[in-house]
């Protein structure tokens, strides 16, 4: 009877998750619409859905992105723990765990699944970042290959995301701020739009001088090199912090792995050849 009831449990917390997908994904395309002044009687079109999030993603990607999202509210952390204890549930039935009860395994597992499931979207939230701002610099430094050799940045930047890995997000975000020029949008406008999709500290920054120099004059090709090479220097010294860090992370695997064979390889025939010369006398005495 128990095992009904949690299997309908189960079920229940599965029922409750798809339908809370399904209204997310409708709340997330309206609220989206209204952050950007569109109204929502108007028809979808692609320049209204230019500003979400899921812009450009399909299949995969699209399911993806819709369910990250899902998992960093709530609703989700707790349909996680419901999952996990779900299955903590059949497992203990499955393979008759009668040590532990349903109680204890759904707990155990439900905590487990969702503390791996937060430190994965973490990871990859910080790998995304990572990959941008690494990026960054090489991607400024090309757009501004092509400026000196007589194009406009619109052209430059065509250029650039033309010839780049469309996977990559920092060139899958420059794509969509050229649709968004290609579109009627303004420069400035596009830029904001970067700057809001990428989240990322450097790509505002170079936003941010980018805007101030189409408002002041100044020469864009000037301003990007500067950020291209200011970011590169960064990133030389994070590389570097990080290589001074490298004997201390090595010092405890050479003391438990390394050094224990080692000692025993060195000292062992030593140790064993005293050990018995110590019986011999002990055995004399």
């Amino acid at each position: 009877m128990m095992t009904i009831i949690y299997l309908v449990f189960f079920v229940a917390i599965l029922f409750v998750l798809a339908n809370w997908m399904r209204s997310s994904i409708t709340r997330a395309n309206v609220r989206d619409r209204l952050n950007f002044g569109f109204d929502t009687a108007e028809p979808v079109t692609e320049e209204i859905n230019l500003s979400a999030g899921d812009y450009g993603l399909v299949g995969k990607d699209r399911l993806v992105y819709f369910f990250t999202n899902f998992l960093n509210t709530p609703i989700g952390y707790i349909a996680l723990f419901g999952l996990g204890a779900g299955f903590g549930v059949i497992i203990k039935y499955a393979f008759g765990l009668e040590k532990f009860s349903a109680p204890v395994i759904g707990l155990l597992l439900g905590v487990l699944l969702t503390m791996l499931t937060t430190l994965f979207l973490k990871r990859s939230k910080r790998l995304r970042s990572q990959q941008i701002r690494y990026e960054l610099p090489n991607a400024l430094q090309s757009i501004v290959a092509v400026m000196e050799g007589g194009l406009a940045f619109e052209s430059a930047l065509q250029y650039v995301v033309r010839e780049s890995n469309p996977k990559h997000p920092l060139y899958f975000d420059l794509g969509v701020m050229m649709d968004a020029m290609q579109q009627g949008r303004r420069r400035n406008d596009a830029l904001r739009l970067w700057a809001t999709r990428a989240n990322e500290r450097t790509v505002t920054d170079v936003v941010a001088a980018m805007i101030q120099a189409d408002q002041t004059g100044a020469a864009l090709g000037g301003v990007l090199r500067h950020h291209a090479t200011t970011q590169l220097k960064e990133i030389e010294a994070e590389l570097l912090k990080k290589a001074e860090r490298i004997p201390i992370y090595m010092m405890f695997p050479m003391m438990f792995c390394i050094l224990p064979p080692i000692l025993m390889v060195a000292v062992g025939p030593s140790a064993i050849r005293i050990i018995k010369m110590f019986q011999a006398i002990m055995s004399r005495a």
